[in-house]
């Protein structure tokens, strides 16, 4: 899994690559911890290819420390089949 953050305007955007499951979760963990909560956020999923419940908890942690500020922009494949079935992302857009 690799991490990036950065602002863009108002918002800031996380790009994560890779895979966000039970072994690199506590990682990304540790860098939304780093997001200010008056942020807004773009959880960029363009380059994700896995995705597990452990990597939506994480996510949706963020969203409510941030009051619902986030969103997922550029899943695909298995990843938003994922969000699509599990009925987030009708929480997170895209």
């Amino acid at each position: 899994m690799n991490v990036k953050i950065a602002p863009a305007g108002d918002d800031t955007v996380v790009h994560v690559s890779g895979k966000l499951n039970t072994v690199t979760a506590p990682e990304f963990d540790r860098y939304l911890a780093d997001i200010p909560d008056s942020a807004s956020v773009s959880v960029d999923m363009s380059d994700l290819e896995f995705i597990s419940s452990a990597g939506i908890r994480s996510i949706v942690g963020l969203t409510k420390r941030l009051d619902g500020r986030v969103r997922v922009v550029n899943s695909k494949g298995l990843v938003r089949e994922v969000f699509v079935v599990s009925g987030i992302q009708d929480i997170l857009g895209d």
